[in-house]
Order: C-alpha cells, then sequence, then structure tokens
C-alpha cells in the first residue's frame, strides 16, 4: 500500500518525531543535500539504504519505485498487489473484496466488512496537540514535491498513470 510520499513522510514525522513545522523543513533540507551528496558517489539503490546521519527522516521510504524493483526481482509483477492508500481509504470495502480476490481467499461478508472498515473505528488520528503544529510548510512541501517528482514519474512507469503522485 503507497501514500503519496510527501503526505507519508510529514505524517510519520508528526506521528512519531513530534517535531514542529521548521524542525521539519530543517531536517528535510538536511536529509535531500545528504542524498543529493551521495547520489554524487553511489547508486540510488546505495544512497537509499546506507544510513544517513539525517536519519529520523525517512525520505528513502517514498521513493517506492526502488523497493518494488526489489520485489519485483523475486516475485513475478502478477504475485504482488500495489494499491493506493488514498484510495483504499475511499473505498475500503471494495479493496478489501479485491484483496480477498488478489489472495484467492474466501470473500466476508460485504456487511461484515463495513462494519470492520468503519474508518471512524480504526483510522490513525492525529492527537489534538499534534494538530496544533499545522501543516508542513509550504517551502517544505515544494522541497519535496521537487525530489520525489523523478521518482514518482518512475514509479507511474512500473505501475501505471494512477500511482503518478505528481
Amino acid at each position: 500500500m503507497l501514500r503519496n510520499p510527501v503526505e507519508r513522510l510529514y505524517s510519520e514525522y508528526l506521528y512519531f518525531r513530534h517535531g514542529t513545522p521548521q524542525l521539519f523543513h530543517q531536517r528535510v533540507k538536511n536529509i535531500i543535500r545528504e542524498t543529493y551528496d551521495c547520489l554524487k558517489f553511489n547508486t540510488l539503490r546505495h544512497c537509499l539504504y546506507t544510513p544517513q546521519t539525517s536519519n529520523e527522516i525517512r525520505l528513502r521510504i517514498g521513493v517506492y519505485h526502488q523497493h518494488l524493483k526489489e520485489y519485483f526481482r523475486v516475485f513475478p509483477r502478477n504475485q504482488v498487489m500495489v494499491i493506493k492508500l488514498e484510495d483504499f481509504s475511499n473505498n475500503t470495502v471494495s479493496y478489501m473484496e479485491n484483496v480477498f480476490s488478489f489472495l484467492d481467499i474466501s470473500k466476508l461478508n460485504r456487511t461484515f466488512l463495513q462494519k470492520i472498515s468503519d474508518p471512524s473505528q480504526h483510522a490513525n488520528k492525529r492527537k489534538a496537540k499534534e494538530r496544533k503544529k499545522g501543516e508542513m510548510l509550504p517551502e517544505t512541501r515544494e522541497m519535496l514535491e521537487n525530489f520525489y517528482r523523478p521518482h514518482n514519474y518512475i514509479l507511474a512507469k512500473l505501475l501505471g498513470e494512477m500511482f503518478n503522485y505528481n
């Protein structure tokens, strides 16, 4: 399950690091600089899998195409189901039915699926204290979108245009 990499990164930061948007911005600047410095002498794979000093910002996770290529080296494409979190969240029951079908397992009763997929019962929500910190700074978002843009294009070529987060 993939999520817009920019949104995923900020959500993870707020959930686990409890920092401010300003601190997030500084840490993103640092990790992007470190990543580009690494890429001057190494492969993308090396730079994503080698721990960096700014490891509290896991920029590497959102470079989905690199991770998926690792799966596809081991498993045939038709044995890997990839879905978008955004679509799953908007239509959970249908996606769960698709997952059951993909796995060739018995489907659950639709009424039961609706009950267990009720987001008000299970959704990960930011705590009020975290919501007060606010949204990501626009300049941080722009920096991250610029970083992920070429990777999102590669992801779209790998999985289809619906996975182009640009």
